[in-house]
C-alpha cells in the first residue's frame, strides 16, 4: 500500500493523495486512474477525476474534480483541465493550455500550448 500524502487547502479541508506507480504524479484518494496511465511528477488529479487507459498527463498539469482524460488522450505540461470537463479519446492538450470547468474537448481534438478553451468569464 502507497503512503497518503496530505495537503491542506486555504479553507482548511485536507485532500489525501497517493503517488502513481507510472510516473509517481499525485492521485487524490477518490480518483480513478488507470494503471497505464501515465501521470508525470507534480501532477495533481483530484477527487471524482477519471485517467483512463494509456492516457498520458504531464509534469505540472492538473486534472480537477470531476474532469474525464479519455482513453489514449494527452494532457501536455502545466495544463489544466477544469472541474467536470471532458477530454476525448486521442485528445492533445498542449502544455499550459486551460481547459474550462464543464468543456468538452472531442476524441481526436487538439488544444494549443498556452490556449484557453471553453466558458468566458
Amino acid at each position: 500500500m502507497s503512503t497518503l500524502i496530505e495537503v491542506e487547502r486555504e479553507d482548511g479541508s485536507v485532500t489525501k493523495y497517493r503517488r502513481h506507480p507510472n510516473g509517481r504524479g499525485f492521485v487524490a484518494v477518490g480518483a480513478d486512474v488507470h494503471p497505464t496511465a501515465l501521470v508525470s511528477r507534480g501532477a495533481y488529479v483530484e477527487p471524482g477525476a477519471h485517467v483512463a487507459v494509456g492516457a498520458q498527463v504531464y509534469e505540472g498539469a492538473w486534472i480537477e474534480e470531476g474532469a474525464e482524460v479519455d482513453a489514449f488522450a494527452v494532457v501536455g505540461a502545466g495544463a489544466r483541465v477544469g472541474r467536470r470537463a471532458s477530454i476525448g479519446h486521442n485528445a492533445r492538450i498542449g502544455s499550459r493550455a486551460q481547459v474550462a470547468p464543464g468543456a468538452t474537448i472531442p476524441s481526436a481534438g487538439t488544444i494549443r500550448r498556452d490556449t484557453r478553451v471553453g466558458a468566458r468569464r
